[in-house]
């Protein structure tokens, strides 16, 4: 038996999505949004907290078509806790970290 290869969607293009679609339609909910997408009401919530609450840097970098195949690989996941720092500056330090991190791991 073949093993599937996990198909690891873009954080950020997943919750802008989710975000324009919002925005599009003034009236829906986030209930709304994830019935469309057919995908949980905590999910949108997640996806649109990276769009809102991470620094236009962080997204920027993801929008690039260059970055490194480690970082495609992050998932929202590890991206939640910065959308609970208060400071962007903070934020930014710490998704720095999380990339060098990344490039360490594949050096060892």
């Amino acid at each position: 038996m073949a093993l599937r290869k996990r198909n690891i969607k873009n954080p950020f293009h997943e919750g802008q999505k989710y975000f324009e679609y919002l925005e599009s339609n003034p009236n829906f909910k986030y209930q709304d949004v994830a019935d469309e997408f057919r995908v949980s009401k905590a999910r949108v919530s997640q996806m649109i907290a990276l769009v809102n609450k991470l620094p236009k840097e962080i997204l920027d970098y993801f929008q690039r078509k260059d970055k490194p195949k480690e970082v495609q690989s992050f998932t929202e996941r590890k991206f939640r806790p910065l959308t609970l720092l208060e400071s962007d500056e903070e934020k930014i330090k710490r998704f720095r970290e999380m990339v060098n991190r990344a490039f360490k791991s594949l050096k060892t």
